[in-house]
């Protein structure tokens, strides 16, 4: 049997201390000038959208390299991600790039993960997290025979959310409070089961404490408890597993930053 891909089964002083640039697209708009106030991943990914669509823009940064949170340690001919390590939704990224009518790939090599993570336990044992489903059916089986229903169903489970909560809500601007708890968001929380508990929604796909864990622990991601975060970041594990899966840019997660900041400044 070939492998099948589980994707085919479904500043502290004001403007802070650098001025990191000035953009200014060929189309710039006459009195049509923006500061951005911090050069991390947010505050890049705006500049060059506002510049892309003719603003002149100015980017300023307290810190002595941009990228914020996405940071990069080199010592003795190596180079370590202070940041994040794992990069999910490439599609937000590519989009960013044609926004300003240039192809992401130009400027970074974006490697798709075969094995996406192994997530090792006290005991032990292992749980190596693949993107092929044959071989990852037999990781779950091999720790909780007879999952494999259940695992199809949490998929479906988190595919509901997903949607969700990408086209519902990260997509989807709020400029008022009640823009975003209107009644038709609410409705569609209360369908979803969105706002539950998400490892007690976990729990009731999982009866292994192993696969509990393993399908949990990616709240954490964002600094959150699985035990007290709400059940739509469910989306998380289903983005790994069966729509864009994880990637790792050539050279580190900050050659990512480096790709923005030059498009940036090429603008």
């Amino acid at each position: 049997m070939n492998a099948v891909s589980i994707c085919d089964v479904y500043s502290r002083q004001a403007f802070g201390k650098r001025k990191v640039g000035s953009l200014a697209a060929s189309s710039a708009r006459p009195n049509k000038r923006v500061a951005v106030v911090g050069a991390g991943m947010g505050g890049l990914a705006a500049a060059i959208r506002l510049a892309a669509t003719g603003f002149e823009v100015e980017v300023f940064e307290k810190n002595a390299s941009v990228g914020g949170r996405v940071g990069r340690l080199e010592a003795e001919g190596f180079s370590f991600d202070t940041g994040p390590s794992l990069l999910l939704m490439t599609d937000t990224y590519r989009e960013l790039f044609n926004s300003a009518g240039r192809d992401l790939d130009d400027y970074v090599r974006l490697i798709p993960l075969d094995s996406d993570y192994r997530v090792t336990f006290g005991d032990g044992d292992s749980l190596t997290i693949r993107r092929t489903l044959p071989e990852l059916i037999n990781e779950l089986e091999r720790i909780e025979p007879g999952v494999t229903p259940r695992f199809y169903r949490f998929l479906e489970d988190a595919c509901n959310k997903y949607r969700l909560g990408r086209s519902e809500f990260v997509e989807r601007d709020f400029d008022r409070a009640r823009d975003f708890f209107g009644l038709r968001n609410l409705r569609l929380l209360l369908k979803t089961r969105a706002v539950n508990n998400y490892y007690r929604q976990v729990s009731k796909f999982f009866a292994s404490e192993k696969l509990r864990q393993a399908f949990s622990l990616q709240t954490m991601y964002l600094g959150l408890s699985p035990f007290e975060a709400p059940a739509v970041y469910s989306l998380l594990p289903y983005t790994e597993l069966a729509e864009d899966g994880l990637w790792f840019p050539e050279g580190g997660m900050y050659s990512l930053i480096e790709a923005m900041e030059r498009l940036a400044t090429e603008l």
